[in-house]
Parts: structure tokens; sequence; C-alpha cells
């Protein structure tokens, strides 16, 4: 009966994500995302119109019913079944911070500074921040540079159609790569600091997470994956990533593919060279050029297809290999 339980407190806290503000599909964002999209509608049809503008926005985004339909389900097993890789980010990160603080008191490399200001507080909540985006960034930039990789992250694109859900169309061989990747870097980074500040809870948190980024998904983080075209300042969109900027990223033309990898920050992709901006007139379809949806529509197909496909292209890199042998 015990286990029973844990595995209902368990399913409990999977699927109450909508009612948890430490989840980003949490109702509040949602909300706040959909004001603001529903502005957006108004603006593209010229019109106060607030119902017309809806209608308008589920005609953008339930086009394809199937695409959706898939982002719901996957959404749903994933939580159901797969929901636990993502808890492992944090015991990375700890597992790394704790031996990163070994290191520096062995070297004699801290001291202590005594109690942290609000303003170290903020910079630290900063600096979590920017280094998880880079970890998310670079776990992104591989799933494009390697073949291996490119396989399963292929789920992630294929998507004829954008909604919010489909921020979370993974598979679990990227969640993994995330997992370790992202996690490691934090830690490391909290360890550096934390010998400086022993014993002490650095983070701003609001509403059960990093302050920063729940002001991020407030101001309409959720919108990057939509068919919202909202596009950032000049002085802004050099900084941090608009919708319109990471939808140039799940465009089906080949011209955009391997751009604007960014998640938070979109320096990255400028140091990486891998930047590109559109005009606000340019039209994009989403999916992915010479990948028929069917092959990964549904459950089974999208975690098993990536697998076929990395058997086949092994198979016939050996096959290459024996011939010039």
């Amino acid at each position: 009966m015990f286990a029973l339980g844990e595995w209902f407190d368990y399913f409990k806290h999977q699927f109450t994500f909508f009612l948890q503000p430490s989840h980003g599909l949490y109702v509040g964002y949602l909300l706040v995302a959909g004001i603001i999209a529903t502005a957006y509608g108004c603006y593209q049809l010229r019109t106060g119109n607030v119902l017309r503008s809806l209608q308008y926005l589920k005609h953008l985004h339930l086009v394809n019913n199937v695409s959706f339909g898939d982002d719901v389900k996957l959404f749903i097993v994933d939580k159901l079944l797969l929901g636990f890789i993502y808890t492992f980010l944090f015991g990375v990160a700890v597992f790394f911070k704790e031996r990163t603080i070994l290191i520096m008191d062995f070297f004699e490399l801290s001291t202590d500074l005594g109690e942290a200001s609000f303003f170290v507080t903020i910079l630290y909540t900063a600096g979590v921040l920017i280094v998880f985006d880079f970890g998310t960034f670079f776990e992104h930039y591989l799933s494009h540079k390697y073949k291996f990789l490119w396989e399963f992250h292929k789920v992630h694109h294929i998507p004829t159609h954008l909604n919010p859900i489909t921020a979370y169309r993974s598979h679990p061989v990227n969640q993994g790569l995330f997992v370790v990747l992202t996690g490691s870097l934090m830690g490391i980074f909290s360890g550096v600091v934390g010998a400086f500040y022993p014993g002490q809870s650095l983070t701003w948190v609001l509403a059960g997470q990093n302050g920063l980024m729940c002001l991020l998904l407030v101001l309409g983080l959720n919108l990057q994956h939509s068919h919202v075209q909202l596009r950032y300042p000049r002085v802004l969109r050099d900084i941090f990533v608009s919708p319109a900027y990471h939808q140039v990223h799940h465009s089906r033309s080949k011209r955009h593919y391997n751009k604007n990898f960014g998640f938070i920050f979109s320096f990255w992709d400028r140091l990486f060279g891998t930047q590109v901006h559109l005009n606000q007139n340019t039209e994009l379809e989403f999916g992915l050029q010479g990948e028929p949806y069917h092959q990964y529509s549904g459950i089974i197909n999208h975690y098993l297809t990536p697998f076929l496909k990395v058997a086949r292209m092994r198979r016939e890199k050996r096959k290459r290999l024996g011939t010039k042998s």
C-alpha cells in the first residue's frame, strides 16, 4: 500500500503541473502568454475585436490536428513514464557542486566572505540562469552537429505546427544529454561561488524557481513555440531570444537549418556564428524537409524511429567501410 501511495503522489505531482508556478506550463504563465498572443492577433488583423483575434489564433495553432494531437499524447506519456529524467538535473548539479567545493577547499582557493548581500544574490541568480542557458544552448548545438544525436532531436523538429506543449516534445536520449551537460555546468558554477559563501542559499527564488526565469515566463517565454511572430526591438533582440527568433529555428527551409539555437539569450548564437534575423514579412513553414511526418507520428514511432534510423545509419557506414577495404 505504501508503494501504491508513492505512485499516487508521483502521478499527482506530475499532472498538477499547471497549478505549480515552478513549471513552465503553469496556468498563470499561459494566461499571460494568451493575453500577449491575443494582443498580437488584434494587431495583425488591425482590429480591437478580441473574439476575432482568438479565432485567428485558433486557426493558426490547430490547422494540423495530427501534429497538435501528437504533442498532447507525447506530453502525457512523457510526464507519466519519463518525467523522472529531468529530476536528475538537481542531483547532477549537487554532485558537481559538492566536488567543486572540495577541490576549492583542498587547493585553498576559497575563503568565507560572510553573509551574501542582496546584490550578490541577484548576481548569482543571473549567473545560474546564464550557465543554465549556455548548457541548454550547447546541448542543442551538439544535437544538430552530430548525426547520431540529430536523429533523436528530429522528433522536436518534425511538428508542422507549434504550440507551448511542443517545447516538451523531445526524446529521452536528448533529455539525458541535457541533464548531464547542463547539470554539471550549473553544479561547477554553484560550487565555485558557494565556496565563498558556505552553507548559504544564494538563489533569488520567486514562485518556487529562479526568480529571473519566473519573470521571463511571465513575459511570454512560452510563445517561442507558437505562431505568434513577436519580435523584440533591436536593443533587446541582441540579448534575448524572441518568439520570432526561435521560430526561425523550426523553419522547414534548409536555409534556416542550424540557426538560432538560443533558448533565453541570443548572444550565444552570435558567438557561435549561428545567428540569423529575418525581416518582418518573412513567412515560415515548420517541419523537416525530406522527413515524412507519419514516420514520427504516434507514441511508438516517436520513441522507436530514431533508434531504427541510427541502426540503419550504422549498417550503411559499415557497408561503406567494407566496400573500401
